[in-house]
Parts: structure tokens; sequence; C-alpha cells
């Protein structure tokens, strides 16, 4: 192993997820299916508070109160 390598323990489970992916995505080791994976969770769109900002109409009150 290189100095820049190191071991990482993951459960079984884990390690399957990680085996199917690397095979779905046709990548060369764990390695760059981790770093696929980094890649594809950055890109993803704020899903958080304020996502939705801009994409409805703005607020208006209609004229008539309908509890009249």
């Amino acid at each position: 192993m290189s100095d820049d390598m190191t071991t990482l323990a993951v459960r079984k489970t884990t390690m399957n997820r990680l085996d199917q992916l690397k095979q779905e995505w046709h990548t060369r080791s764990f390695d760059e299916t981790i770093q696929y994976l980094i890649t594809k969770v950055k890109k993803r769109p704020n899903l958080g508070f304020g996502s939705l900002k801009g994409s409805w109409p703005e607020f208006e009150r209609e004229e008539i109160d309908r509890f009249d």
C-alpha cells in the first residue's frame, strides 16, 4: 500500500452496495466509486429550506373576503 492509501472499515451491507454501484457505474476500484458518489452528491441541487423560492407565484389577497 502506498503512503496516500488507508484502510476503511465498513459493514458488509455497505460493501455490497458499493460493489453494486461499482458494477453499475463501471468504475475500476472502490476508491473511484466513492469519489464518483461524492461528486454526484455534491452536484445535487439544494433540497433544503427555500429550495422552491421563486418557483411559486407571490401570494395576493382576493378583493372579496370569503368569510363574510
